[in-house]
C-alpha cells in the first residue's frame, strides 16, 4: 500500500523492497515447512540418496543462516574434521535439519550468544551437537519438543514467526535416514544441546557432484535477441519479461496461447 500511495525516496524505496524480500521468504519457508510436515503426517517425506560429504551439507546449513547469525551477534564455532565425513544421504534434506537446527538456535538465544557446532565420529555412527547459550528448555517441555506444532515458548515462537514444525521435521529427516535426534538442557537459562546421530555409509555408491549456485546481478547479453514471453500467470509474465529486458534484449508478452500465436 506504502508504494502504492506514497512518493518514497530512493532509500524508503530500498527499506520497503527489502522488507518485501524478508517477508516472502518468510513465507516461501512457512509453506515449504507446512508442505513437509503434510509428507512427514502421511509418511510421504522422500529422499534422494546419494553419496554425501556431511561437512557440505553443514556448510550449506551455515550459508542459510548465516544473515541471523550477523543480525543477532551470535557467534557461531564450528568444529569439522580435515577428513570427508560420506553417508548415503539426502544433502537438501541433511542441510533442511541442521538449519532448523540452527535457526532454532538463534531464535531462543539472546542477542550475542554462542552457539557450537560439533562433529564427533565414533565407529559406524557420526554424532553432531548443536549447542546454545540460549534460554534453555525446562524438564517438562523436553519430552513433546519434537511433536508437530508444540511451541515450548509460544509467544516467542510467534514473534519470529514459527509455526512449531522445524524440529518435528529435523526427527523425520533423521529417522528416514537411519539415525535419531536428541536434546538435553540443565533448564531455564541454562542453554540447550540437540544431538543427531546418523549412519555413517559403506562403499558402493557414486559420489556426489555438487556445484555452488550464487545469484548475481543481471548481466547483459552479448547479442540482442528478440523474445516471445507466453504465460497465463501476468505476474510470471511480466517479471520474466523485465529481467530479460534488463539484459537488452527485445521482448513481447503473450497471456494466452491465441495471443501468442498473433504476435508470434
Amino acid at each position: 500500500q506504502l508504494l502504492q500511495t506514497v512518493a518514497l525516496d530512493t532509500t524508503q524505496l530500498h527499506r520497503c523492497v527489502d522488507m518485501i524480500r524478508r517477508q516472502a521468504g518468510q513465507l516461501h519457508r512457512l509453506v515449504d515447512d507446512l508442505l513437509d510436515l503434510s509428507h512427514v503426517i502421511r509418511d510421504r517425506l522422500e529422499l534422494k540418496l546419494e553419496r554425501v560429504d556431511l561437512r557440505d551439507a553443514i556448510s550449506t546449513a551455515i550459508e542459510a543462516t548465516g544473515e541471523a547469525l550477523k543480525t543477532h551477534r551470535h557467534q557461531l564455532q564450528v568444529h569439522v574434521p580435515a577428513q570427508p565425513i560420506e553417508l548415503n544421504a539426502d544433502h537438501v534434506r541433511l542441510s533442511q535439519l541442521f538449519g532448523n537446527l540452527l535457526t532454532n538456535a538463534v531464535k531462543y538465544t539472546p542477542d550475542g550468544g554462542r552457539i557450537e557446532l560439533l562433529i564427533e565420529r565414533n565407529n559406524q555412527w557420526v554424532a553432531v551437537r548443536v549447542r546454545d547459550s540460549g534460554l534453555g528448555i525446562a524438564a517438562d517441555h523436553l519430552p513433546h519438543l519434537f511433536e508437530p506444532f508444540y511451541q515450548a515458548d509460544s509467544s516467542l515462537a510467534h514473534a519470529h514467526g514459527g509455526l512449531g514444525i522445524g524440529l518435528a521435521l529435523v526427527r523425520r529427516i533423521a529417522q528416514l535416514h537411519g539415525g535419531s535426534v536428541s536434546v538435553h538442557s540443565a533448564g531455564a537459562g541454562q542453554g540447550s544441546e540437540f544431538m543427531v546421530r546418523l549412519p555413517l555409509m559403506a562403499d558402493g555408491l557414486p559420489r556426489s557432484h555438487r556445484e555452488s549456485v550464487h545469484a548475481a546481478a543481471p548481466v547483459r547479453a552479448e547479442h540482442s535477441l528478440r523474445i516471445l514471453v507466453a504465460d497465463d500467470n501476468a505476474d510470471v509474465a511480466e517479471t520474466l519479461s523485465l529481467s530479460l529486458r534488463m539484459r537488452g534484449h527485445e521482448v513481447r508478452v503473450a497471456l494466452d496461447g491465441e495471443q501468442a500465436l498473433q504476435l508470434a
